[in-house]
This record gives structure tokens, C-alpha cells and sequence, in this order.
């Protein structure tokens, strides 16, 4: 289990940022990778990922726009030129500094596209700041505009954890789901939802979810299905990721996760050191982090969805300074209840009867509602005007 060879890997070129979200973990300072220190990330990334697999970085932070175009100008290019067709390049951005000679690079640079929108303009402003949704929808529409498509995740604060539901009726795109988590040392700010409020979020997005498939898709819910489906977990949350991914801050400290970015007691080591795989696993950071992730396995023995929760986020777990994840119940109620669906609907499947079978759908074992609807409306006749 001693090992780290990741296949992802996210650059924070900054921890700066212009949105003054209220439940955000990031700890936030406007220094700028030095391109030097990036070259030492590429080199890292060159040592540790294995040479005949395929490799994702994503540019993170902060805002990572803010790095300027320049950055992007320079690194690009080097990235490309050095991996050529292994890697994959992605942004998660607020999408505020796009222009178009942003989307033009990532257009040539075929970098995938993220960004966080957070339900309706209402519950989106009163979490992230007034003007973060028009803003964000903006860039949106820029680089729909260059054929580039965004990716959204959802996350629900405490003050709107009932309204999951809604958000997924009134949602017009796939989008990922989360609640808001606390970071490390940060006490209360009323925003980070409990282990009722994350168990509220998940079961009534499944249930709204599972009562109208055709409508959308809820990626996150996916995943849990798709775990319960095939008996692994198919997300960080919930399987044992450490050594799977890397993050890399503004100063080059190396993390198991950018949630622990600007957190020394989690740091692995730095890329100016030129660090081995052996020395990052045997720095006091990644010792941290695997008694953490053994201590999830003795909490949760017995449990008979551990093969696809794993006890939760190993970051959830750390900053509440619990055995596993916090949040370990909501995540039992929502297996439990996708668990029971899908029996049902294998059952019907193999009795031959017909009917809906939409969480197997959900799993990946079903044509999915959502992408049929979609496919229905791209072969449509278009009408012309007489």
C-alpha cells in the first residue's frame, strides 16, 4: 500500500482568487508558481506516473486564471512537447478572467473545462458572493462560444441542504454534487453542512433523480451506483486514493490532495528537493495519511458496503479527527437505498418483466434516459421557417 505513482495530478499556480466564497476550504495567498517550479513539477510528474500510462493534470487552486495567459503560453507548449499524447490537461476555474485568448489555447490545447455553479443564481450568490453566478455564466458562454464545453459541480451549504431536490428539477445540464465540508482548523462558519444535512443532499437528489432520469444527470450519484454495481469504488471519496494523486502549490510543496494545500503537516516534500517515490512516502505527511487510511479500514470492518465507500474521504475524516469520514452515515443511507433499488431492478430484469430500470442506468449497465433524450433531440428534424 506503500506507494505513490499517480496518474493525477492538479498544479495550484495560485492560491488567489476573486470570489469571497463563504463555505471555501482554500487558503488563499496571491503568490504565482514560478515557472521554475512548474519545470520541477513536470520533472516530478516524469518520475512518478507510470511511463506507459496516460496522465491528467489539472490546473487548480484559487483561481488559476489568475496565473495570466503568459503562464499558460509558456507551460503549455512544455507539457505537451514532454508527454505529447500521454497527458491530458484540465482547468477548474470561476471562469471570470476567460477571454478569448484564453479559450483559444485551451482550444488548441484540448484542455477540458470545470467550473463551480452551485444551483440556481439565488442559492449560488448567497453562498459564493453576490455576482458569482452571472459571472461564471458569462464565461460559460464565452467558451461555448470557441466549442468548448463546461463542467459544473454543485455544492450545498447548510442553509440550502433541503433543496437538493429543486436544484436537480431546475438544473439544465450533468453536474457533480457535493455538500460543503470544513477545512482543517477552521471551527464553524455555519456553512458546512452535517452528517443530517449531507444525508438530506444525497437522498433527495437520488430520489428526485431516480423519479425523472431523462431530465439529467447527477454524476456523483453515478458514481455511487456504478460502485454498488461493480463492488469498487469508482471516485476519491470513496476509495482508498492515497498515492493516486498529487497536488503541487505556488511554492512546490507536493500534497496527497489540494485540499490539504497550505496545511505543512500534510505536506509530502517539495519539487525543488527533486523528491523520490520513496522519499514522499516515507516523509512525515504521507505517514500521517496512511495511519489515517488504515484507522477508516479497522472503523468500518463489517460494513458491508466498504468495498465501494472505504469509510469515506480520508480529508473528512482528518479535519473532523474522527476514524472515518463524518459523513458516513448519509453515505450509508444513500447505499442503502441505490443498494435495495438496484437489487429490485435486477430481479425484474431476470424475471424478464418489463419496466424502468433507471439505476442500473445510473450504474452504467442500462442505456441511460438522459443521454437517449439527448441523442432523440440531436436526430430531430429541424423545422424551417416557410
Amino acid at each position: 500500500m506503500n506507494r505513490f505513482s499517480p496518474r493525477n495530478f492538479m498544479l495550484l499556480p495560485t492560491m488567489a482568487c476573486q470570489a469571497s466564497c463563504r463555505y471555501c476550504f482554500a487558503k488563499k495567498n496571491g503568490a504565482v508558481m514560478s515557472l521554475d517550479i512548474a519545470e520541477k513539477a513536470a520533472a516530478l510528474i516524469e518520475r512518478l506516473a507510470p511511463a506507459d500510462q496516460k496522465i491528467r493534470l489539472t490546473f487548480h487552486g484559487g483561481e488559476p486564471l489568475l496565473a495570466g495567459i503568459a503562464w499558460y503560453e509558456t507551460l503549455l507548449p512544455l507539457l505537451a512537447a514532454r508527454f505529447g499524447r500521454r497527458i491530458r490537461f484540465s482547468i477548474q476555474s470561476n471562469l471570470w478572467a476567460i477571454d478569448g485568448a484564453f479559450a483559444a489555447l485551451f482550444r488548441k490545447y484540448r484542455v477540458s473545462v470545470g467550473t463551480s455553479v452551485d444551483g440556481s443564481e439565488e442559492i449560488c450568490d448567497a453562498q459564493r458572493g453576490s455576482g458569482y453566478y452571472a459571472k461564471t455564466k458569462a464565461g460559460e458562454a464565452l467558451l461555448r462560444a470557441h466549442g468548448i464545453g463546461v463542467g459544473e459541480i454543485c455544492t450545498l451549504a447548510a442553509p440550502n441542504a433541503g433543496r437538493a431536490g429543486e436544484v436537480f428539477r431546475r438544473a439544465e445540464k450533468p453536474y457533480a454534487l457535493h455538500g460543503a465540508v470544513p477545512a482543517p482548523q477552521s471551527g464553524s462558519n455555519g456553512m458546512s453542512v452535517s452528517a443530517d444535512g449531507m444525508k438530506r443532499i444525497l437522498l433527495d437528489s437520488y430520489d428526485a433523480y431516480r423519479a425523472d432520469p431523462a431530465h439529467n444527470r447527477i454524476t456523483t450519484i453515478d458514481a455511487m451506483a456504478k460502485g454498488c454495481f461493480g463492488g469498487t469504488g469508482t471516485v476519491c471519496t470513496f476509495f482508498d486514493c492515497l498515492g493516486s494523486f498529487a497536488a503541487i502549490d505556488p511554492g512546490g510543496e507536493i500534497y496527497a490532495c489540494q485540499r490539504f494545500a497550505g496545511f505543512p503537516e500534510f505536506s509530502l516534500g517539495n519539487v525543488r528537493d527533486d523528491p523520490s517515490e520513496e522519499n514522499l512516502v516515507s516523509s512525515a505527511g504521507y505517514r500521517r495519511l496512511r495511519a489515517a487510511e488504515n484507522r477508516k479500514k479497522d472503523a468500518c470492518a463489517g460494513c458491508w458496503h466498504f468495498n465501494y465507500c472505504n469509510g469515506g474521504c480520508l480529508y473528512n475524516a482528518l479535519t473532523a479527527g474522527t476514524a472515518k469520514d463524518p459523513y458516513c452515515e448519509a453515505y450509508r443511507a444513500a447505499f442503502d437505498r441505490i443498494a435495495y433499488d438496484m437489487a429490485l431492478e435486477m430481479g425484474r430484469v431476470l424475471l424478464g418483466e418489463a419496466g424502468d430500470t433507471p439505476v442500473l442506468a445510473m450504474a452504467g449497465d442500462r442505456p441511460h434516459p438522459y443521454e437517449r433524450r439527448l441523442k432523440e433531440v440531436r436526430s430531430a428534424p429541424r423545422r424551417t421557417s416557410e
